[in-house]
């Protein structure tokens, strides 16, 4: 039988390390079709935070390097169809559920681990519905709209990043991958929504700690998951941290806090329809710029094609053709809502990018570039008179 904790990765450090705790809710015990308490009922159940969740730890499992903070420790919570999360090894751990009582036991022991050096690096994900009231927003756990205490079985943001301020870790990355909607209607008679779910008395050291806040989009405004598949903001964040994120500004191939909001949102512009542009839009609330990641000098270029919103295209057979190679994609409008663009991995030289649509009276402008070794390149096909 697969063990149960929240602790699915863990290796000592005498010096400074990364500590990454993940939460993915799918499941509401109160929401829609399950238990549907007056103040949950008309919560959706998802499937995308928990695969996403997971998606996030494997990538800080398997790919994560920072040989100046290299990983220490993975905790993850989920609420879904399973609990169980297993390693790229084979090893398999049954994970506590993302509700109030296993959140509160596993970050209290995060923070311990967080705390440990002030050159740690903290990481924070969440992925799940989010809501705002006034001023305030708030994460929901697992059991929010319990009968017996309603309101605080949820992740209070602005008390989370303020109790985080006390902490010895020096650097801290929060990633909130879920809606920031209006819930001011729905809860005029609540002032307070969530709870304190940590207490960091006091900082041992002088100073402020570097906080980067990125949210999936902004206040008001609805995320988009993707149904039994990876999130669109985490998608993009794993690509960022990936490739699309990295340089070599400072001699090894790194990506920033700061160049990977940037490449988030760059991504989510070339890779989502211009509909869900407008309120899927990536937003920064805090913003220090620190080495996050480092990758391998990149073999090959990321080349991402998209077509114009404005090409009344339903599909489209995307190629790359140079003088070496060629390569050839097919991208369905239709079947990828979501995700409407191809993704190449081109060696360097001269390419000439096409496609042919259906139907065949929509026409674009092919586009030339020449690829030196970059990490990535966007391409967007033009209409054609």
């Amino acid at each position: 039988m697969p063990r149960s904790s929240s602790l699915v990765y863990e290796r000592s450090r005498h010096g400074p390390a990364t500590h990454v705790f993940i939460v993915g809710v799918g499941e509401y015990e109160f929401g829609r079709g399950r238990g549907e308490s007056e103040v949950a009922e008309n919560l959706d159940q998802l499937t995308s935070p928990p695969i996403s969740a997971r998606a996030v730890a494997d990538w800080f499992i398997e790919h994560f390097d920072n040989p100046d903070a290299p990983l220490g420790s993975v905790s993850l919570l989920i609420s879904g169809d399973t609990s169980l999360y297993t390693r790229k090894d084979g090893h398999q751990i049954d994970v506590e559920r993302a509700d109030l009582r296993s959140v509160k036991a596993a970050i209290v022991a995060w923070e311990r681990r967080i705390s440990s050096h002030p050159d740690n690096i903290a990481v924070f994900y969440f992925c799940g519905h989010g809501i705002s009231s006034g001023q305030k927003a708030a994460l929901l756990l697992s059991d929010y709209g319990h009968p017996d205490y309603a309101y605080e079985p949820a992740i209070d943001l602005d008390l989370l990043k303020g109790t985080l301020r006390n902490s010895n870790a020096d650097r801290q990355l929060f990633l909130f991958d879920c809606c920031r909607t209006n819930a001011d209607g729905i809860y005029d008679i609540e002032s307070t929504i969530g709870s304190r779910i940590l207490s960091v008395p006091r900082r041992e050291r002088t100073g402020t700690p570097a906080q980067t806040v990125m949210f999936a989009t902004v206040a008001g405004a609805e995320a988009y998951g993707i149904e039994d598949g990876v999130s669109i903001f985490t998608s993009c964040f794993l690509d960022a941290v990936n490739f699309a994120a990295i340089n070599d500004d400072t001699g090894p191939w790194v990506a920033t806090t700061a160049s990977i909001f940037g490449a988030i949102g760059r991504l989510v512009n070339f890779r989502v329809s211009e509909r869900l542009r407008r309120n899927s839009t990536p937003n920064l609330a805090d913003a220090t710029d620190f080495d996050f990641n480092h990758r391998p000098a990149p073999a090959t270029t990321r080349s991402i094609v998209a077509i114009s919103d404005k090409v009344g295209w339903q599909n489209a057979s995307i190629s790359c053709h140079s003088s070496f190679a060629s390569h050839r994609d097919v991208v369905d409008r239709l079947g990828h809502e979501h995700f409407q663009c191809c993704i190449f991995n081109l060696d360097s030289g001269d390419w000439e990018i096409s496609a042919d649509l259906v139907p065949e009276n929509a026409r674009v402008k092919s586009a030339r570039c020449r690829l030196n070794g970059r990490p990535v390149v966007y391409i967007r096909l033009e209409g054609a008179e």
